[in-house]
């Protein structure tokens, strides 16, 4: 009785034989051939290339993402008529750009040819804008609020009297409010001169681009 054939037995049939050990690399024994200074000249100036390029991308990518995200946040607030302290809402009212300039730059405060029914109505006005506009984290809402109380106790008084009776209301408000348009035109400033390097830094690299082209054509 012939003796049974284990599994491994019947599948070696079926595996190719393995490699001899003594069979050597073709690779192991060529010789390395080293670049050429032209072909190292050649490498150098299309790793440089690649890296501009590189950069060139970087800055095109965040110039252009920057750009569709101020618009976006731009149409936003001019479609819900958000009013900033440039005051540059086109689709604002006569009367509301009017007292929205006298709490951003000017002097808030009433006439004496107005009736005492017109300088309430102004009195709250003011209030209302300022109040909608400065949250309870501007540095500038409680001065403000103080000043436009201090119209409204005096608001049968005439318009000297009231100015010197909120003479001290009003410097701090509008020390305070310099000091958010300071602050303001600081960041812009900033800002543009920080875009500005950014643009000189991609020209400079556009520059060195068409060098490194030229080089590579050989002209």
């Amino acid at each position: 009785m012939a003796p049974e054939r284990t599994r491994a037995e019947d599948l070696a049939g079926y595996l190719p034989a393995p490699p001899a050990a003594a069979i050597a690399t073709a690779s192991a024994d060529a010789p390395l051939e080293r670049f050429s200074a032209r072909q190292e000249r050649a490498a150098s100036l299309h790793a440089e290339l690649q890296s501009i390029e590189k950069d060139l991308k970087d800055w095109w990518m965040q110039r252009r993402i920057l750009r569709e995200r101020n618009l976006g946040l731009y149409e936003l607030l001019h479609r819900h008529n958000f009013v900033g302290l440039s005051i540059n809402q086109p689709r604002l009212p006569d009367t509301q750009r009017v007292l929205w300039q006298d709490l951003v730059y000017g002097k808030p405060d009433m006439e004496d040819s107005l009736s005492f029914d017109a300088r309430e109505m102004k009195v709250d006005m003011y209030t209302k804008i300022f109040t909608q506009a400065a949250d309870l984290e501007n540095v500038c809402r409680i001065p403000g609020v103080a000043y436009l109380r201090c119209l409204r106790n005096n608001i049968e008084a005439s318009q000297s009297s009231r100015g010197s009776a909120c003479v001290n209301a009003f410097s701090s408000f509008d020390a305070c409010r310099k000091g958010l348009l300071q602050q303001q035109a600081t960041a812009i400033g900033n800002r543009m001169v920080m875009q500005n390097m950014q643009d000189l830094r991609a020209k400079a690299l556009f520059e060195r681009r068409s060098v490194l082209l030229d080089l590579l054509e050989g002209k």
